[in-house]
């Protein structure tokens, strides 16, 4: 079978696309992997700020702490299975025993930021933090040595996110009930 230009360029496109979803799938299957985590006694952990990695144990968790829960925190799914968020930069450690007072983790833990995507911008004494996107639209974001007026903003920005959520919420909630009383009759 020939194909003319036209429709070598599409099968190539086609090729081209199916190659990009494959690889990207690929890619988040290994994202998911890294984030689940299986503990062994002396493993040490890392973190990024504002984001969470699974913790699984081979022994049931009946006690947990953790040195400074505003550097990391965890979160039980059950006695096997725990969430680890990074609150804010630093180390702090997590020690975890069994039923019997025995140690099954006692690990430091590393939370730190991913700058890979922000931009801080300097003005003289003003200091204010950016994240970027691949498409290059900066949005705003606080990191710890922002100017006041900075966060504040971005405070605001997320407080009117809330109360738009919140509308939005209650129209549909209003809007549904209206459709389910419409067909009652």
């Amino acid at each position: 079978m020939l194909f003319n230009t036209h429709q070598l360029k599409k099968i190539s496109s086609l090729i081209t696309f199916s190659l990009m979803l494959v690889s990207s799938s690929v890619i988040a299957t290994n994202a998911y992997a890294n984030q689940l985590i299986q503990t062994g006694k002396d493993s040490k952990l890392s973190v990024i700020v504002d984001e969470a990695k699974l913790l699984r144990l081979d022994d049931a968790a009946a006690q947990i702490i953790v040195g400074n829960p505003g550097i990391a925190d965890i979160t039980v799914q059950n006695t096997k299975l725990l969430v680890l968020t990074g609150k804010s930069y630093g180390m702090t450690n997590l020690i975890i025993l069994n039923k019997h007072g025995e140690t099954i983790l006692n690990t430091r833990i590393s939370v730190d930021d991913d700058h890979s995507r922000s931009v801080t911008l300097h003005k003289g004494s003003y200091r204010a933090s950016y994240h970027c996107s691949s498409e290059s639209i900066c949005n705003a974001e606080t990191d710890i040595g922002d100017a006041v007026l900075h966060v504040k903003g971005y405070a605001k920005k997320i407080e009117l996110r809330k109360k738009l959520s919140a509308f939005i919420a209650q129209q549909t909630k209003t809007h549904s009930s209206d459709n389910n009383r419409g067909e009652d009759r």
